[in-house]
């Protein structure tokens, strides 16, 4: 995710969004836990189609970074 376009939602207390190459906008994780850390409650609902995780298993597993 680290490599995607960002974007601010200004909407949501200015989270930074990663966009993946389907143009879906996912959290984040760093922009979230900032937002937690200072009192925002934002859950990083998101309309997902599950690339945001695959991203994450890949960079666990040293293919992605």
């Amino acid at each position: 995710m680290v490599g995607w376009p960002r974007d601010i939602l200004t909407d949501r207390n200015n989270l930074l969004v990663r966009v993946c190459a389907d143009g879906i906008g996912h959290p984040d994780p760093d922009s979230l836990e900032w937002l937690h850390r200072i009192g925002v409650a934002d859950d990083g609902d998101h309309a997902c189609d599950g690339c945001c995780q695959e991203a994450g298993a890949l960079c666990r597993l040293g293919r992605l970074s």
